[in-house]
Formats: structure tokens, C-alpha cells, sequence
């Protein structure tokens, strides 16, 4: 394995723990149900992310929508697998254009 290969396949792995915690965050601010009005968008969306984004990470992915975890469960990784990608993508961008 050469350098090249290995500085890749770091950054892979980095981006992918970045990418999980951030999709998780994403989730919840896209999915946010009940944060209405200028209080609930400015404190509550945030708020909620950061509460999926913990929640996304000890669930692996599957964070629970509701307090009892009586119901069906979130897939944060659509949003995880997007996060990725864009991440990926501006690393390589940057290393190609210095």
C-alpha cells in the first residue's frame, strides 16, 4: 500500500465518523416535527439535531422518533451517506485545486 493510498484511505475513515454525527444532526433538523414559529426554527431545530445526532450515533443509525420507543424508528442514513459524499467530494476538490 502505498502513501497515497493510505492518506485516502484515512481520510475515508474520518470523514465517514464526521459524516455520521453530522447526518444524524441533519436528520434531525430536516425532520423536526413540531418546530414551528420563530422560537421553534431559531432554538428548536438545533436543538433537535443535536439530540438526533446522539441519539443517531448510539442507535447505529436508527435513532427512535419518539420518547417510549414504541413506534417505527428514523434512517438517519440517507442523510449520513449524503453528508459523505459532500465531504468527499470537497477533500478531493481541495487537493486537486491546492
Amino acid at each position: 500500500m502505498t502513501r497515497l493510498d493510505g492518506d485516502l484511505l484515512l481520510t475515508a475513515l474520518i470523514t465517514l465518523v464526521a459524516a455520521y454525527l453530522l447526518g444524524g444532526f441533519v436528520y434531525g433538523v430536516v425532520g423536526c416535527k413540531g418546530c414551528d414559529g420563530i422560537w421553534g426554527n431559531l432554538l428548536g431545530r438545533p436543538f433537535i439535531g443535536f439530540i438526533s445526532m446522539i441519539n443517531s450515533a448510539i442507535t447505529g443509525g436508527f435513532p427512535i422518533t419518539d420518547e417510549g420507543d414504541v413506534g417505527a424508528r428514523g434512517n438517519a442514513w440517507p442523510y449520513i451517506a449524503g453528508c459523505w459524499v459532500a465531504m468527499m467530494a470537497l477533500v478531493w476538490y481541495r487537493s486537486k485545486n491546492g
